[in-house]
């Protein structure tokens, strides 16, 4: 098992146009190796006592690229070879580090409008052979990102593999607000679920329930990846109008398989020899570091481009604004803190078994085994050269600084198995499987009895409110009958329904005839008038049962949508209760937490109930405290002297 130090490189993005139209100027000279503040600007800024007057930073990495750099060169300098070692069965992992709008996202993914990823949201694209030799053969004009390009070589790399067989499968996960999510999820199910970050076997942290796709060639893992960026979170920001809001992870797992001869004597089933190789390329995009004061400038700006905007949804769009970047901030500020400490604890300045904070922070956690186990690590340092950020980049260039002196145990992940040993571990991982599928599979049977018995009480509802409505029609109808025979008893008398019809002739005859008519006479005529009626009202009754049929088809579509409502409604309330049910956890622990420490200001030597992670979490916010206090006197010191050098300015002129 070799050392191998993890790689840092710098990069420069142009100016943008606004940095351009406000005449902001390059402040740092830039070298091969190394990168320092141009003479003039230090003056300046020794003058304005931001720095001290013997500071004069110069800063050292593997390879400084400058503002005229393409991704093609990056890719080729930085990537390249860690990329392809993992065909070998080296871990490799490949992150770009930096404030917001330093051109991170451009790194990984490429030109927004011109990438594959980004412009091809809402689209597949066929990738071909074709397609992949050609662009890797005109790769000096197109702007795709180091994980197109990464990808590119792979597939091309292992099209001219005869003797190897290759087997690949992808993940894709953000940490949002300190949540996990699965990226590769449908749209309408990725904020249904949180996923949970635990230690596995070797101490090395894994995300529980993450999904991965097995893939076969280029264009199912850019479709995965396009599902991923879907999915993500981007924002508006006063550096960047297309910012990440979240940190991702793409994960691309490589296995491969070769068959060779087995020397000397061996049964017939172990004649030959499997050797695997298994490794993992991890690509990380982090959000970007933002002052708090930026962001909420940029949730003000917000107000304005929107014509749509009430002030809800703006008091709304503020906060989260504000709790992004705080969680952002609070992420990095724990990745920085890992890093300096195994940075210090390389260079000797703490103990051998010092504790390293890992578990400060979900992308702490996950990044374990790229900072500190088994990997090839690169870090691409994104930054700015205008003289405006100089408080951000140096920031970053202090980071890049102190990963450089890190270094990783780093081995091929090579097993060599007989065919029986190797048919042994494919017995248990299918076992393995199996077990799984069937803890799924009672998951899911819970899940079903909970909404068939959802299902039977809304069916219920519609079966009653059925019966109510058939009832108030049959009301209707027989009311609507009562009505018109009221009406027709009104009608004139029955003689004179016949006058009209009969002639004079008739009428003295129809005159004799009603003399004679007797009593049973009359009654079978008030029968045929009665059987007449009934004749009418059913078929009255028949139109109007129609009606009401028609009625309870479009009640019963009404209600089965009702139904599908309530079903999500009671599946959000589900994943809320979840959610707050964490969070009353989170509040409890960091309760707890407070208690003790307030203990500690009260009495010192409460200290003794603090264990070693709790003190260095205590000491951290505070010396963030102290930090954070140094900064605002600085800052008022600053407003206060420029105050009176722009009326010294005023007097003179």
């Amino acid at each position: 098992m070799a050392s191998e130090p993890i790689k840092v490189y710098l990069r420069f993005r142009p100016l943008s146009n606004q940095e351009s139209e406000q005449n902001d100027d390059i402040m740092w000279n830039l070298n091969k190796n190394s990168v320092s503040i141009q003479a003039e600007d230090l003056n300046l800024f020794i003058n304005d006592k931001k720095i001290s007057s013997n500071y004069n930073p110069s800063f050292q990495f593997d390879y400084c690229f400058s503002w005229d750099s393409n991704n093609q060169e990056i890719y080729a300098k930085v990537a390249k070879n860690q990329v392809l070692s993992a065909l070998d069965g080296y871990n490799a992992t490949i992150f770009a580090y930096g404030q917001t709008g330093s051109g991170k996202t451009y790194t990984m993914l490429g030109k927004q409008e011109d990438s594959k990823v980004l412009a091809s949201r809402n689209m597949n694209i066929e990738y071909s052979e074709k397609t992949l030799e050609k662009n890797i053969e005109s790769r000096s004009e197109n702007y795709e990102g180091i994980i197109v390009l990464a990808l590119e070589d792979i597939f091309s790399v292992v099209k001219g593999c005869s003797d190897r067989k290759f087997y690949f499968s992808c993940s894709y996960m953000e940490i949002y607000n300190e949540h996990v999510y699965d990226l590769l999820k449908p749209p309408e199910e990725f904020t249904n679920e949180i996923l949970d970050v635990v230690e596995g076997p070797g101490k090395e942290f894994v995300v529980r329930g993450l999904s991965e796709q097995v893939v076969s060639s280029i264009s199912e893992v850019l479709e995965s990846l396009y599902k991923g960026e879907q999915n993500r979170h981007y924002a508006a920001t006063n550096l960047n109008h297309h910012s990440s809001r979240s940190h991702t992870i793409f994960k691309l797992n490589v296995k491969s398989l070769s068959v060779i001869p087995k020397t000397g004597d061996c049964e017939e089933s172990d004649k030959y020899e499997n050797i695997t190789t298994e490794s993992a390329i991890n690509f990380v995009d982090l959000a970007g570091s933002e002052k708090i004061k930026t962001l909420q400038a940029a949730a003000e700006t917000e107000k304005f481009k929107s014509s749509q905007f009430s002030a809800l949804s703006y008091k709304s769009d503020i906060d989260r604004i504000m709790a992004e970047g705080k969680n952002i901030n609070t992420s990095l500020f724990y990745l920085c803190q890992v890093i300096n400490k195994l940075s210090e604890k390389k260079l000797g300045i703490i103990k051998s078994d010092s504790h390293i904070p890992f578990r400060n922070s979900n992308l702490t956690k996950i990044l374990r085994s790229s900072l500190a186990g088994n990997s090839r690590t690169c870090i691409i340092c994104t930054a700015t050269a205008a003289k405006s950020q100089f408080e951000q980049t140096l920031s970053t260039l202090r980071f890049g600084n102190s990963a450089r002196s890190i270094t990783n145990k780093v081995r091929a992940n090579i097993k060599t198995e007989t065919n029986t040993q190797l048919l042994l571990t494919y017995e248990q991982d299918i076992a393995s499987l199996k077990r799984e599928l069937e803890l799924t599979y009672q998951r899911g049977k819970a899940y079903s009895s909970e909404t068939l018995v959802i299902r039977q009480q809304l069916e219920s509802k519609i079966a009653n409110m059925s019966k109510k409505i058939l009832k108030k029609n049959i009301i209707n109808v027989i009311r609507m009958v009562k009505v018109k025979e009221i009406k027709e008893l009104h009608c004139p008398k029955v003689g004179n329904l016949f006058s009209s019809n009969v002639s004079e002739a008739s009428k003295k005859y129809m005159t004799w005839e009603n003399e004679k008519f007797t009593d049973k006479g009359y009654s079978v005529y008030k029968e045929l008038q009665v059987v007449d009626r009934e004749k009418k009202n059913l078929l009255n009754n028949i139109v109007n049962i129609n009606n009401s049929m028609n009625c309870l088809a479009v009640a019963n579509q009404s209600l089965a949508k009702e139904r599908e409502k309530y079903e999500e409604i009671i599946e959000k309330a589900v994943v809320e209760k979840e959610n707050l049910e964490r969070e009353y956890v989170k509040i409890e622990s960091e309760k707890i937490g407070l208690e003790k420490m307030t203990r500690l200001f009260e009495c010192p030597e409460a200290a003794e109930d603090l264990n070693d992670e709790a003190l260095e979490t205590f000491e951290c916010l505070l010396l963030k405290r102290i930090s954070d206090i140094k900064e605002e006197r600085a800052k008022r010191k600053y407003e206060s002297m420029y105050k009176v050098f722009l009326s010294k300015v005023e007097a003179f002129v």
